[in-house]
């Protein structure tokens, strides 16, 4: 089993520790596991390479990039990623260079695809994956094979483009990632566009390990207006507790305000918040 050290390197959080950090709409993640250095996601900008030189993290060893999924506040530090590091294996979805997206939420359509031309330049660097995968003894990508649960409501303002055809998004190109610890998996999920619960069935059953000690990522609960249908918050936190007593669950990104009230309501002990520069190690 291996351990983990993370840190967060950009959120829409900041941190009152460290006040010259940045903060943006996106999030990126830098963790240490298996002796290897991992970065997954890169947010919207490249203020998560400025926050990791403030940080002390040294970006142009790391070992691999692994993308979530395609929207722009997770891919969108690819140009200043590839700036800064020339070995990296890149890991993604092979959706990515064929789907395009978009988002609803504003006054009009508004595009929030990668940057196509960047990862097809990457060439041999990057692999295209088509499901889940192991990449080290202990760490692995991890595909939706599990939808039995709800996903969240906020998903109706997302869609793609595929060969010129609008579709709802399906989060069909989101991986999170397993890292299996000696207290059990900790599970990394940048948007859980596919819904907490599903994506930590997904976890389980690929890697076998039933125990969960820790799911860290944003959970696309956003605030919605009065008159629309709403998460259930209260479903999600009961059906958590019961099926893992013992997780530890930390949310920043896409966990709007007054879902995270609710969430830290009903579970006060089990929900924490990350933000630019939080660190945690298993």
């Amino acid at each position: 089993m291996s351990t983990i050290d993370l840190t967060v390197l950009v959120d829409n959080n900041g941190s009152a520790q460290n006040e010259l950090l940045e903060v943006e709409h996106g999030l990126s993640m830098f963790f240490r596991a298996d002796d290897r250095l991992w970065l997954y996601d890169l947010g919207l900008s490249d203020k998560w390479a400025k926050n990791a030189v403030r940080l002390g993290i040294d970006v142009t060893s790391v070992d691999y990039l692994l993308f979530s999924h395609g929207h722009k506040d997770h891919t969108g530090g690819l140009r200043s990623f590839l700036e800064r590091n020339t070995q990296a294996s890149i890991y993604a979805s092979e959706q990515l260079m064929t789907h395009r997206y978009l988002t609803y939420r504003h006054d009009r359509p508004r595009e929030i695809s990668p940057e196509h031309k960047l990862l097809h330049d990457a060439g041999k660097r990057v692999e295209w994956l088509g499901g889940s995968c192991r990449l080290s003894p202990h760490v692995s990508i991890v595909a939706h094979t599990a939808h039995g649960y709800p996903t969240p409501v906020g998903n109706k303002y997302l869609t793609t483009i595929v060969d010129g055809i609008e579709s709802p998004y399906a989060f069909d190109d989101e991986l999170a990632v397993a890292i299996e610890t000696p207290e059990g998996l900790v599970i990394l999920s940048a948007c859980s566009h596919g819904g907490v619960l599903n994506i930590i069935r997904s976890c389980v059953a690929f890697t076998g390990c039933r125990a969960v000690c820790a799911f860290i990522g944003g959970m696309h609960l956003v605030d919605l207006e009065e008159a629309e249908e709403q998460d259930d918050i209260a479903g999600l936190v009961a059906q958590l507790q019961q099926a893992y007593p013992q997780l530890e669950l930390y949310t920043g990104h896409c966990t709007g305000p007054q879902a995270l009230a609710l969430l830290k309501e009903q579970w006060p002990e089990g929900v924490g918040v990350f933000y630019s520069g939080w660190q945690w190690s298993k």
